[in-house]
């Protein structure tokens, strides 16, 4: 079955270290990346889902969508929306 958790300090080491193929790297943000945005930018309700599998960590995806003006997912590009 499919689900989906919030990263916390009890469970974001089984996500951390989740690869994807080499053809991919280019499209994608380091999995340590998104992780550490959704760390620093989280006084802004920003956050990071683990999707899991059978209670199996698959996959990350970061959630700053309803958090930044102009629909940004990337938070540093509207950094000054959010005062730290």
């Amino acid at each position: 079955m499919v689900g989906l958790i919030e990263l916390c300090e009890e469970n974001w080491m089984d996500f951390a270290g989740l690869s994807v193929y080499e053809s991919q790297k280019q499209y994608l943000a380091s999995n340590i990346g998104i992780i550490a945005r959704g760390y620093v930018y989280r006084e802004c309700d920003a956050r990071v889902i683990g999707i899991t599998t059978d209670d199996k960590a698959v996959k990350l995806a970061p959630e700053f969508i309803r958090t930044w003006p102009h629909g940004s997912i990337l938070p540093e590009e509207r950094h000054a929306a959010c005062q730290l």
